[in-house]
């Protein structure tokens, strides 16, 4: 009985180690708002006062989850990032009790530590959008129908794939892949019939959920449908183009090597061949799962009228734990070497987070902005529309009295006019203001990699160069601008 005691601790030891691990990067690396996706779910959150008017309002198990971190911990990037983040630990923790199940503790800590340090994950964990939180609740679900055959386990992976359904309409993707690899993998009959039996029930009660919803709040039950339908048209990108190559080749690199997953993929896919013949049916079934869930995000399509590829190696953050548990175990079962590859992929992963570019620097321009306009009430400022919204949710629904659109008629009162000059933005200002003198200037940002490189390579090099400096300048109107 001590030595299963004993077992138990150390096996709740290694979860725990795992998540520690994933929660110090994710605080080290902390993201905070990006000024994305997660705007639209942060004013949601912070208004909740009408029905939803785009594909990110209507998630709404998510934005109340943000809710309720707001109301219980107040308005701050902190607060924010608390949904994504319990669901990014509940991902990791998922991955190394999942791996102890088929490989040990060693096999444990080498998946948990692998999870950990995905770039995917870590850059997106502490972001409140509502991916990381739908892949926590998958990898709950994968781990428990990977590990368990009583009637509650499948109960529960069943609520676990709805639930992160509900959160992020594309975990169906992952879900349909994993139902593929375990059918295609299975060894009876049986085992065939409980992968279609896990889909139809999580799509069952996936179904009852989203419809009840709906019909309840909007008194549609297709409400979200409707929503997300009208904002799916064409496709806009040249990767999507199936006429071109790089339609066709951006996937098999993506395979090969993506800033989402280092070198992972590849690995796990040539591992899985390898090993195939000595894997679990259950690993065997992650060893398909992945290749089909690539194979969907580079190929396939996110909307059955319009042939719209996703193209973006985030859809796959699901599949965290397959990846991991698979090259965990493998690596586990080597007798040396495994302790040095798993800390080489852990690696690699940091190095890739520490090389992340200007993708959520916008509003770090914005932070930088806000202490020169609160100090300046009698000046107004026109800024870009982002920057407005990334104003309103950083100051908790309130924004600012002298902040404005730069389309908008100018003040009558004759107050002095600046302009935010976000050097990030999308939008273009040129052709209505004249720019005068500049008022106020941000100190460039280097990728964290840059600074371990000699000083030269990160202060000349334009790729090392992460927040390009942005200012502040006083502004008149054109005599010859555009009408409004």
């Amino acid at each position: 009985m001590e030595g299963c005691e004993d077992s138990g601790a150390r096996r709740v030891a290694i979860v725990a180690t795992s998540v520690a691990a994933a929660l110090v990067l994710r605080l080290v690396f902390f993201q905070g708002v990006w000024g994305s996706d997660d705007l639209h779910h942060l004013r949601y959150a912070l208004e909740w006062d009408r029905l939803p008017a785009n594909q990110w309002e209507a998630r709404l198990l998510f934005n109340g989850s943000l809710w309720l971190s707001i109301r219980a911990f107040g308005t701050g990037e902190m607060a924010y990032a608390l949904p994504s983040l319990m669901g990014s630990l509940l991902a990791v923790g998922s991955t190394a009790w999942c791996a102890m199940h088929f490989g040990g503790r060693r096999a444990g800590l080498f998946s948990g530590l692998i999870a950990a340090s995905l770039p995917i994950d870590v850059l997106h964990a502490t972001v409140p959008v509502a991916m990381p939180c739908a892949a926590g609740l998958a990898a709950f679900g994968t781990a428990v129908w990977a590990t368990a055959r009583s009637r509650f386990a499948f109960a529960a992976t069943c609520a676990a794939f709805a639930l992160a359904g509900l959160v992020h309409w594309a975990v169906w993707f992952y879900v349909a892949a994993l139902c593929a690899g375990s059918f295609c993998s299975a060894s009876s009959a049986w085992e065939r019939w409980r992968a279609i039996r896990v889909g139809l029930g999580s799509c069952a009660v996936f179904v009852v959920l989203e419809l009840g919803l709906f019909w309840a709040i909007a008194g549609d039950p297709l409400y979200e449908l409707h929503v997300i339908g009208s904002q799916h048209v064409t496709p806009t990108l040249a990767n999507q183009d199936p006429r071109t190559w790089i339609w066709l080749l951006e996937p098999l690199g993506l395979a090969l090597f993506s800033k989402d997953f280092g070198p992972l993929l590849a690995i796990a896919a040539v591992a899985g061949f390898v090993a195939r013949r000595r894997l679990h049916e259950a690993l065997r079934g992650f060893s398909l799962a992945i290749p089909f869930l690539w194979f969907w995000i580079g190929y396939g399509t996110q909307w059955p009228t319009v042939y719209l590829p996703l193209k973006l190696m985030r859809f796959a953050h699901p599949a965290i734990l397959p990846l991991s548990v698979l090259v965990g175990v493998l690596l586990a079962r080597t007798n040396r070497g495994g302790s040095w590859a798993t800390a080489a992929i852990a690696a690699t992963s940091v190095a890739l987070v520490a090389s992340s570019g200007s993708w959520g620097q916008h509003v770090e321009i914005t932070k930088a902005f806000l202490p020169y306009v609160q100090s300046h009430p009698q000046t107004r400022f026109l800024a870009d529309r982002q920057s407005l919204l990334e104003v309103f949710v950083l100051s908790g629904g309130d924004g600012l009295d002298n902040l404005s659109w730069w389309d908008d008629p100018p003040p009558a009162d004759g107050a002095a006019l600046a302009l935010l000059d976000n050097s990030l933005s999308r939008e273009s200002w040129d052709a209505r203001w004249l720019a005068g003198e500049t008022l106020f200037t941000t100190d460039p940002e280097y990728r964290l990699i840059g600074r371990l490189l000699p000083e030269a390579w990160g202060r000349y090099s334009e790729w090392f160069v992460r927040r390009p400096e942005a200012r502040i300048v006083r502004v008149d109107q054109r005599a010859d601008a555009p009408p409004r």
